[in-house]
This record gives structure tokens, sequence and C-alpha cells, in this order.
């Protein structure tokens, strides 16, 4: 049910972003229509903003409510809100109610990609299935490059703002659809412990306990810093440089749409790599000299050359830096992180179409572009070293941390505990009949249901049924007796094995987990009847 999330959560995607790029090309289509470049300017801020003030508002949402509530209310938002703007826009009714109930929706869709972040290790039982998710949701991001402005495009014959606007309403409303036929409530809230040396909610915490992270941040800035920027280019270089006609802007954009459909390929072979950093350098670098060179060239067919290896690098940037955050944070920690990315794109887009509109006023289109690829130089040469640690942390085993969490006597653990215990947990494959553990035998082992279908037997008596996510065989361990029941499949499963002495270490050095180990062995049910004596003590000043 969980695995089958995850197309899922990648047709949300699709539909959401979609819907982002039809909204931001709708509004500021029938914005310069009302008022020309100078309203068209001000809308694009404005619809800017609500990424910056809203990236603290997400992480706070998805600190306090599970990820998938937030995500379903945030669709819902964005879907109300996406209506009632198009339905002003129909009735030419004031412009700053249109721009502002769009800028708000558009906010509530810095939701998605924190939510998602954090839904997909609850939704993976495998690492391949993490990779796999992240995958599709790379392929959702280039395919929206192209979708949303061509969609925007279809529409806006029929209506330059209501027509656009009425399609983001439908289409969060399908993404709501979508949501609510998925299986279970999602992964808990973020539990706070003692030992947790970053703040729940604050993204300064988080940052300062992982340094690393803001070579990831300066990455991603500077992705929208240039995006942004070109949103203005393209429209400038079209009618300026190129002598184009009012389908230029359209069409230049479209290219560099092109070029992020292009990047599909690349992300399935890059994505397998241990080692994302260098690509990611690389990326940054080929889009600095595509800066320069479209910068020193008026030749179109060389212009359209250079821009679509914007668009191709622009794409790389995005889905390996979110994949090198995802490979390297605890998974409780995504949802703050996730918001943060969002913050600091916010910052981008705003700086970047400020700079642009400057640069070419100041100093021209040309030097305004060349000025772009400087910065992503720059960049790529202030990150190398914080990227290089960010790639030797990249091998934190987020699908088996999440799937410990959700095990109660692990779940207050800090999470450097819990990366112990993914780390150094194996697994073990098991077909129907099979026994997992065997009734009176000596107990080696805890045992954390990856997939497949179990049940506790007691002297040969079905006793109660054993599902992902939960854990068997602490008893043994923890009272040391021999194995106080069977656990056998009846379906073909796969188990997460913590050997004996890497429970007890884990389990008995942190108070909270060994209380909540002393309830889950006192709920079992026993052949004598009351539960046996826990030998096992928890260390002094844990």
């Amino acid at each position: 049910m969980r695995t089958r999330s995850i197309p899922r959560l990648t047709i949300e995607h699709l539909l959401v972003v979609v819907a982002e790029w039809l909204a931001i090309i709708g509004v500021l289509t029938y914005a310069y229509g009302r008022g020309g470049a100078r309203t068209t300017g001000l809308a694009s801020l404005a619809m800017l903003a609500p990424h910056v003030v809203g990236a603290p508002v997400v992480a706070r949402l998805l600190h306090r409510h599970r990820a998938l509530a937030v995500r379903r209310v945030a669709f819902a938002v964005e879907a109300v809100l996406f209506a009632a703007a198009g339905i002003v826009a129909l009735v030419d009714g004031p412009l700053v109610v249109v721009v502002g109930a769009a800028a708000v929706a558009v906010g509530a869709i810095d939701v998605l990609r924190p939510s998602g972040a954090m839904l997909l290790p609850w939704a993976s039982q495998t690492s391949a299935d993490l990779i796999r998710g992240n995958l599709w949701s790379s392929y959702a991001e280039s395919a929206s490059a192209l979708v949303g402005p061509l969609l925007a495009a279809g529409l806006a014959q029929v209506s330059d703002g209501a027509a656009p606007l009425a399609g983001c309403a439908v289409l969060t409303a399908v993404a709501l659809a979508v949501s609510l036929a998925s299986a279970g409530p999602g992964p808990d809230v973020d539990r706070r412990t003692p030992d947790d040396p970053a703040p729940r909610v604050s993204l300064i915490g988080r940052i300062r306990a992982r340094p690393w992270t803001l070579g990831v941040y300066t990455v991603a800035t500077a992705r929208h810093f240039a995006l942004a920027a070109f949103d203005v280019l393209v429209v400038v270089l079209a009618y300026r440089s190129f002598d184009l006609d009012a389908s230029g802007p359209g069409l230049l954009s479209a290219v560099m749409g092109t070029g992020a459909i292009a990047s599909a390929a690349a992300i399935t072979l890059i994505s397998r790599r241990r080692r994302l950093g260098p690509v990611l350098l690389l990326a940054l670098a080929l889009a600095s000299v595509a800066c320069f060179a479209l910068a020193a060239t008026s030749s179109k067919p060389a212009a359209y050359v250079a821009l679509g290896v914007l668009g191709l690098t622009a794409s790389l940037v995005n889905n390996l830096s979110r994949m090198m955050l995802q490979r390297s944070a605890d998974p409780v920690a995504l949802g703050t992180m996730f918001a943060g990315l969002g913050l600091a794109g916010g910052v981008g887009d705003i700086v970047g179409a400020m700079t642009a509109q400057l640069l070419v006023a100041v100093a021209g289109v040309e030097t305004a572009v060349a000025g772009v690829g400087a910065v992503l130089a720059v960049v790529a040469l202030a990150t190398v070293r914080a990227l290089r640690i960010a790639d030797l942390r990249s091998d934190v085993p987020v699908v088996e941390m999440s799937l410990l969490r959700e095990v109660p006597l692990f779940a207050p653990l800090p999470p450097m505990a819990l990366e112990m215990l993914g780390r150094e947990a194996g697994t073990m494959q098991l077909e129907v009949g099979d026994h997992l553990i065997r009734q009176g035998d000596q107990g080696d082992a805890f045992y954390v249901v990856i997939r497949g279908a179990f049940v506790v037997e007691i002297d040969g008596v079905p006793v109660r049924p054993v599902g992902r996510g939960e854990g068997v065989g602490e008893v043994a361990l923890l009272a040391d007796v021999p194995r106080t029941a069977s656990i056998i499949a009846t379906e073909p499963g796969e188990v997460l094995v913590v050997h004996r002495d890497t429970f007890l270490g884990a389990v008995t050095g942190h108070r909270p987990a060994f209380d909540a180990a002393r309830s889950m062995v006192n709920g079992r049910r026993f052949a004598a009847g009351a539960p046996p004596d826990i030998v096992a003590e928890p260390r002094s000043g844990q």
C-alpha cells in the first residue's frame, strides 16, 4: 500500500508544479495587460514574496502536524484561492485581489516539496524505492518546465487571466483528490527529544548541526537567481537582440523547457552515483559558460543552444541539490530542511528579478546575461568544499531510519542513535511458512518488518498479526529469557535485523527509549500470564 503511494506522490507533484508555472505566467500576463511593464514587475515581486515569508510557517506546520494532513490542506487552499482569483479576473475585478489571492496560493505550494521529502522515505520499502521516487519527482519537475508554459500559452488564448487561473484550480483540486486516495496517515510528527542537538523547528539550528547544507542552499539560491533573472532577460532578448515577434519570449522559454526535459535522461544515470557534488559543480560551470556564450552571440541558433543548455543545467541543479539534501539528513529533519530550500529559492527569485532589471537598465541585456554567468561561476568556486562534505554525508540510511522511527521503543531515540541502528542493521528475506522466531529459542536479534505479513503464535495458537513498521523480539533480549512466542511469515516478506548488542546499546543508553521498551513488553501477551522481569537496565546518566 505504501509503495503504491510513490506514483501518487509523483502525480501530485507534477500537477501542482505545472499549476505553479501556469499561475505565475498567467498572473504576469494578466498584469501586463492591465498596467504594462511596471505593473508586471510589481506583480512579479508579489508572486515571489510568499516563498520567503512562507518557509518558516511551512517548517512549523510540518513540525506540529502530520505531513500528509498539511499537504492535503495546502492543496485545498490552493484550489480555493486559484478559483477565487480566476473568478475575480473573469469579471475584471481589482488587479490587487487577483494578484494577492494567486500569490498566497503559490505560497501554499511551498508545502509540496518539504512534505514530499518527508513522505517519500515513509512510502519507500527500500533504498531502491527512495531512488525511484526521487527520479520520478525529478521527471515531474523537468516535464513541468515545458508543460506549464505551453499550457499557459494555450489557455491565454481563451482568457489572459481567468482561464489560466481556473486551470490552476482544477490541477490542484485533482492533486487533492489523488492525495485523498493514498494509504495511511503518513509518518508521525517530528518528535523532540532532550538529546537532539538541533531544535526541531529551527532552521538555523538545523544548519548549525549540518553546516555543509549552506553549500546546497547556496547552489539552490543561485539557480533561482538565474531563472528569475532570465524570466526578465528572455523578454528583452526576444525583442531587442533577436527581433522576434510577440511569441518570442514564449519560444525562448520553451527552448529552456526543452533542455529541462532532456535532463531527465541525465538524472536517471546520475541519480545512482554515490557522489553528486562533482556533477552539481559541473552543471553550474556549464550554465556559466552558456551565459557568457549567449551574451557574446547574435546568432539565433547559437542562442537556442545556449538557452537549451541553461534549461538542462538548471533542472540538473534543482534535482541534484534536492537529492543531496534528502540523502544526507535525518528523516525527521527533512521537512524543516526542505522548507529552508524553499526560503533560499525565494530569496534567489527576488534578488535575480531585481538584479536583471537593474543591469538591463544600466548596462544593457548582454552585460546582464554575462553578469548572471559570473554569479554562477563564483558560486561554483565557493561551494566546492561544502558540496564535498555533503557527499561524505550522503550515505545516511534515511529509509531505515524512517522505518525504525515507527517502532515505539525507537521513536524517542535521537537522530545519531537512529542513524547508528540503521547503518548496523541487516535484512532477511522470508517465504510463506518460514519462522522468523521460534518459541523457546535463544534471542539474538530484534526485527522490524519491512514488507510482508506475519503472525504471532504462542504454544501454536495465533495471537495477533504483525505488519510493516512493527517490531518483534524485544522480550528475549531485554529479559534475557528464551523466545516467548513464534513469529511465522504468512506471505513473502523482508525484515530489518537489529542484533542483540546493538539493540541493547541503543535502548539502554536512552531513558525514554528504555521506558517505551518496558511499556511494550508489559503490553505483550505471554503463555505464563505475567510478563517476565526485565534484566537490562538503562545506563546511568542517560
